[in-house]
């Protein structure tokens, strides 16, 4: 399995789109409906209930939005050497992350389609790297944040992740901060003064109030297989993590500023899962792009006795039976 997807063929792709359409198919014929209110952290509200009209146009639209993104993540990973060869193996784990459970697969969440603006402000900020324009990037990828942060406000916490990924590619000036607010700020800025002269601001300052509600105590949505996989994958993240620490001055300079970003992308959204989103199935898409790249390393390089083909297969397995076995 982890060997067929880091041949360069196109046939990985036709599986890869195969693979979504079939890992959300329990969604589509579940009967559960997702706890929570999905439209809390967003401000298209009457979009995602378009969107989720119908099973069939949820299930649908959320497979076609999962491939573009899938094809996108690859070409950014490619593009910028995210790592030390290129491999499908970034895409794969994307995908089975966002189809991890079907209350996750069930509707067309904020948490999902935000992952595209937030793709772009990455990529964007991978290219920073002795680049002439610095500052313009900045605004750009910061502007394609703050459009995000309309579409799922949680994302409002990462304007800290991008601050802090400015001392990677340069000593920031003060100059640099204020355009990456500004660029942040400005979609912002026209939501409230749209909302303030159709007289309803108190929608948005609702919506912005949300960010800082923390609970004091937990009620896990997930049932005690889905813990235990949640646990697992949390174990594969941390041996992750201690693989990319061992190798990570064996890669050239542009790939480490890269991990850097991606080490403080991944502690924000754990952190914000932990104790403001607390684990809730429709905030789990937050972790996807940390989740695919640690899970994607974790994965490459040469195992013994097949030890990583035993492995992704019985994650696998275990995924599509916690799915499958609902119906």
């Amino acid at each position: 399995m982890i060997k067929l997807f880091t041949l360069r063929q196109p046939v990985v792709y036709l599986l890869l789109v195969v693979m979504i359409f079939v890992l959300r198919l329990p969604g589509f014929w579940g009967k559960a409906l997702l706890s929570g209110e999905m439209s809390n952290y967003t401000f298209f509200g009457g979009f995602f209930s378009f969107l989720n009209q119908s099973k069939l146009s949820s299930y649908l639209i959320g497979c076609t939005i999962i491939i573009l993104q899938t094809l996108h993540l690859n070409y950014i990973f490619e593009k910028h050497g995210v790592h030390y060869k290129s491999t499908f193996l970034p895409s794969l784990f994307y995908v089975l992350y966002t189809s991890l459970f079907n209350e996750m697969d069930e509707n067309v969440l904020p948490a999902l389609i935000a992952q595209t603006p937030l793709m772009l402000a990455l990529e964007i900020y991978f290219d920073l790297y002795k680049a002439p324009d610095v500052k313009d990037k900045i605004f750009k990828a910061m502007l394609a944040l703050g459009i995000g942060v309309l579409i799922y406000t949680p994302l409002a916490y990462l304007i800290v992740v991008f601050w802090i990924c400015i001392f990677f590619f340069k000593i920031p000036s003060v100059r640099d901060f204020i355009i990456a607010t500004a660029g942040a700020i400005l979609p912002l800025y026209f939501a409230f003064v749209y909302y303030y002269f159709i007289g309803n601001y108190l929608f948005f300052e609702s919506k912005i109030s949300l960010l800082w509600q923390y609970k004091i105590y937990y009620a896990l949505e997930q049932t005690i297989a889905q813990r235990i996989l949640l646990m697992a994958l949390g174990l594969m993240i941390l041996m992750a993590s201690a693989k990319l620490y061992t190798n990570y001055f064996k890669n050239i300079i542009k790939t480490r500023i890269i991990q850097q970003m991606l080490f403080v992308l991944s502690f924000i959204t754990l952190l914000l899962l932990i104790f403001l989103l607390q684990f809730q199935f429709q905030h789990l898409l937050i972790f996807s792009l940390p989740f695919c790249y640690i899970l994607s390393y974790f994965f490459m390089g040469k195992w013994r006795f097949y030890l990583d083909e035993i492995l992704a297969f019985g994650l696998f397995i275990f995924i599509a039976t916690l799915k499958f076995s609902s119906l």
